[in-house]
């Protein structure tokens, strides 16, 4: 029941991104099987295009969907982009100022300086 889902949601903090990873039922099984070839109770396509309908109704300012049929390489690289492109989540949570990185004398970023969310940015980018 969605509506109760939503409901439940309520009782806990607001994320600040939600990822729907989105892939056809019958690759998602073969992922099962690739993986020790065990489904689970849910793991059938039935059951799996229902779960799949439900996700892809997941809507919202905090929502990304993504297509998860491709490598588990090029997945990575589609949140790490939502996650700290400029502009993206967490610069959205990390940044000082509410409106981004825009002002060098303010930031410094541009200049090499201490901002959090630049120096995070740079991290994550040289991992």
């Amino acid at each position: 029941d969605v509506g109760a889902l939503r409901e439940r949601m309520n009782e806990f903090p607001r994320p600040n991104v939600v990822f729907v990873l989105d892939v056809d039922e019958r690759v998602g099984l073969s992922r099962v099987a690739d993986r020790d070839g065990v489904p689970n109770l849910f793991e059938n396509v039935e059951q799996l295009s229902r779960a799949r309908r439900l996700f892809l109704k997941m809507n919202g300012d905090i929502t990304v969907h993504l297509d998860a049929a491709a490598s588990i390489e090029a997945v990575r690289a589609q949140v790490f982009e939502r996650l700290v492109r400029e502009g993206g989540v967490l610069q959205k949570v990390r940044c000082a100022k509410g409106y981004g990185c825009d002002d060098p004398i303010q930031c410094g970023y541009r200049l090499g300086g201490d901002c959090y969310w630049w120096n995070l940015r740079r991290a994550l980018y040289t991992r």
